[in-house]
């Protein structure tokens, strides 16, 4: 029988951290049967020594490529059973009540969508602490570390939000991966960590922003605390900055929230996809593909042809089928056109926070509703409704484009 818990611990050469780790998980008030430990190694140099814990222990490897902990934390958790997946990073130590606190909020999620669940990471200097002294500390029989200073933003973003009770669709910036947890089954339809990550920072945002669009609760856990070894990253990097701007153009490719990525710039995924349904006239088709791509980050798939139409421009937001599993993860808006149309503004003015139905006359010619709302269920819920203004072989393309039908 699976265990309930799996705790995933990414690791690169940090035997006294993870020793330290491991003995914290020794005083889980939730007892040593009801988890497993499955230490992520990202390539060491020396392989993870586990030791003979009261709990259930393995380690899975990967080859060193570069700083991949995204990669090895997805391989670890795939590599369990466990009903709930709590993610450790191997410089935390988690308090006793730590697993207890983290797998009680978690379960009692949605059924259907789920929880995510992020713990209060603290921050402590633990240089030259050994097991023994940790150990003691944890027990209430030995002096505690001299705490450090919490990070101001998280702090902020937990109390404007009644710790993400009241969460949107930016507030995937206060969930991180070093005190992460969500079901085995919430992990897996969001599509768990990228494993093409490489470098520090940016994959618990994507992760956290995934699970946020396919349906899924946020909450913060303040009573569940793991001990940071070290200061903040603000607080330890020389180069803050610099660090900071590389994560911020890794993320900008998978995050497409507007004020993650700016604009002006084409990005692999796109926050609309709009799904162009049907074969239409070409003058007609192209109009209204120029007006939904006039509303900048936009892609469009033409889903019942076997190729882009030869006669539009090679642009590289038009694509033929059915969009990815991947883009849909990721895209804020989805969009299903049914008949060549024009808008009176850019897309993104037009949407209203409960989608929005495009109709001529009587009939719906395009739909466009957010993604999380489709993944609750909610995908046919009244919307605000407008009229369109349908584009037939009446008018030509030149006289369209020229502003000359007017």
């Amino acid at each position: 029988m699976a265990p309930l818990t799996a705790v995933v611990v990414p690791f690169f050469d940090q035997q006294s951290q993870l020793d330290l780790l491991l003995t914290a998980l020794e005083l889980q008030s939730i007892g040593p049967d009801a988890f497993e430990v499955v230490v992520a190694d990202d390539g060491s140099p020396a392989r993870a020594v586990l030791g003979d814990r009261p709990y259930a222990t393995r380690a899975v490897r990967q080859e060193n490529l570069g700083f991949r902990a995204s990669a090895a934390r997805d391989l670890a958790a795939r590599a369990t059973d466990a009903e709930v997946i709590c993610f450790l990073d191997c410089d935390t130590v988690p308090e006793p009540d730590y697993l207890r606190t983290m797998t009680d909020v978690i379960r009692q999620g949605d059924e259907r969508c789920g929880v995510v669940a992020v713990g209060r990471r603290r921050h402590a200097d633990l240089t030259g602490w050994e097991p023994a002294r940790l150990h003691a500390w944890l027990r209430g029989d030995g002096a505690p570390p001299t705490p450090l200073t919490e990070p101001a933003w998280l702090r902020e973003g937990y109390r404007a939000t009644d710790n993400l009770r009241h969460a949107d669709d930016r507030s995937y910036r206060f969930i991180i991966s070093a005190v992460l947890g969500m079901t085995r089954r919430t992990y897996r339809r969001a599509g768990g960590f990228d494993p093409g990550f490489v470098g520090y920072g940016g994959e618990d945002w994507d992760l956290a922003n995934r699970c946020w669009l396919s349906g899924c609760d946020l909450r913060h856990v303040p009573d569940a605390v793991a001990w940071h070894d070290g200061p903040d990253f603000a607080d330890r990097s020389t180069e803050h900055t610099a660090v900071k701007d590389r994560e911020t153009l890794q993320l900008a490719r998978v995050l497409t929230d507007p004020m993650a990525r700016g604009s002006g710039f084409m990005w692999p995924y796109p926050a609309t996809v709009v799904r162009v349904h049907g074969h239409h006239d070409i003058g007609p088709l192209a109009a209204s593909c120029s007006s939904w791509l006039a509303g900048g980050d936009v892609a469009l798939w033409f889903v019942d042809h076997p190729r882009v139409p030869t006669q539009l421009p090679p642009d590289p937001r038009l694509h033929h089928g059915a969009p990815s599993n991947q883009v849909l993860q990721r895209c804020r808006y989805q969009v299903d056109v049914y008949a060549p149309l024009a808008l009176s503004a850019p897309l993104p003015r037009l949407i209203p926070d409960g989608g929005l139905d495009v109709r001529i006359g009587n009939e719906i010619v395009a739909r466009v509703r957010h993604t999380r709302m489709i993944n609750r269920g909610a995908g046919n819920a009244p919307a605000a409704v407008v009229d369109g203004r349908l584009l037939d072989d009446s008018v030509t393309l030149e006289s369209r484009w020229g502003g000359w039908d007017k």
